[in-house]
């Protein structure tokens, strides 16, 4: 009787547990696109909008204040649209610039982050044909001054004008519907 009593006890509680774990929060667009309410910081803020993994449903990207940017670009956080306006964070990444790469129904979002007048790192983010999130290894790439020639033509060939992800910007009160 006792050793099925703490058997029992103990698949309670490891199923309180996992249940934490299978419930992840979810966000509103009306909550990530909201004014910021630090006052000490620019509520000048960016978010695009983009259907990564191909299901209809547009992801989100948020940028923290510029207030928080340095020289290497802004921290932005990518979101999973999973219907009825709501989102689930996926993932947080630094980036001065990003593209979208398409082909056929695939799509990557390629960021670049500067390090030095001369180098900086590319990675990619995407959704594997099983629907997980994806982001490849960083890799340093030297296109700027006193860059290579190499890095200038991986940068310009990545990051064209044509493919750039198109950014709106968030202001003190405006209300994105």
């Amino acid at each position: 009787m006792e050793k099925t009593r703490i058997i029992l006890t103990a698949v309670l509680f490891l199923g309180s547990v996992c249940a934490g774990y299978a419930e992840e929060e979810t966000y509103s667009r009306q909550v990530l696109l909201a004014p910021m309410s630090d006052t000490t910081l620019s509520p000048e803020r960016y978010f695009a909008e983009l259907d990564l993994n191909g299901d209809g449903i547009n992801e989100l990207i948020v940028s923290e204040s510029v207030s928080l940017g340095g020289t290497g670009g802004l921290v932005y956080s990518l979101y999973l649209g999973i219907g009825q306006d709501r989102f689930l964070f996926m993932d947080r990444f630094l980036s001065g610039i990003m593209t979208i790469e398409t082909r056929g129904k695939a799509k990557r979002l390629w960021s670049y982050s500067h390090s030095s007048a001369a180098s900086g790192t590319i990675q990619y983010y995407y959704f594997d044909i099983e629907g997980v999130f994806q982001r490849s290894h960083q890799m340093m790439i030297y296109p700027g001054d006193g860059g290579s020639l190499i890095g200038n033509m991986i940068y310009h060939a990545i990051f064209s004008e044509d493919k750039r992800l198109q950014f709106r910007e968030l202001g003190t009160s405006e209300s994105v519907d």
